[in-house]
């Protein structure tokens, strides 16, 4: 778990040693309305039971202006990679409580943030999703 500088860090698990600990599946989260510049959420809207309400906390805490960034296993690529690959990733599946195949991400992604680029990566597979908003005056 990395721990960014200028930003407020949040996790369940005092053991990371996070700014503010808080569980995500827990609404309204503790931020101000249009609060943020800039949301990070490396590998996180996977392990939530509500990732629809992920996304309208995270458009409520967003700035007009702010941008986000959102990345998450695909599925069903990642069960052909580990199939592929000796299973090296299927110790984090009882962990993963929400799956995303491409189009599942890129129509829940879309529906909250209409002008958000849906992207995917890997080398083999496309094992990632990649949600980007950018602000809205970059797309004037």
């Amino acid at each position: 778990n990395k721990k960014f500088v200028d930003f407020v860090n949040v996790d369940i698990s005092p053991k990371v040693k996070p700014d503010l600990i808080h569980d995500l599946n827990k609404f309204p989260y503790p931020f101000d309305d249009n609060s943020a510049d800039y949301i990070y959420a490396n590998e996180i809207i996977e392990h939530l039971k509500y990732p629809e309400k992920f996304l309208i906390e995270i458009k409520r805490i967003l700035k007009q202006d702010g941008e986000f960034f959102i990345k998450t296993p695909c599925y069903p690529y990642k069960y052909i990679y580990d199939i592929i690959f000796d299973h090296r990733f299927s110790r984090w599946e009882n962990e993963h409580v929400s799956k995303f195949t491409y189009s599942r991400f890129k129509n829940l992604i879309l529906k909250h943030f209409p002008q958000s680029m849906i992207l995917c990566h890997g080398k083999f597979l496309p094992r990632k999703v990649i949600a980007y908003n950018p602000p809205i005056s970059r797309l004037k």
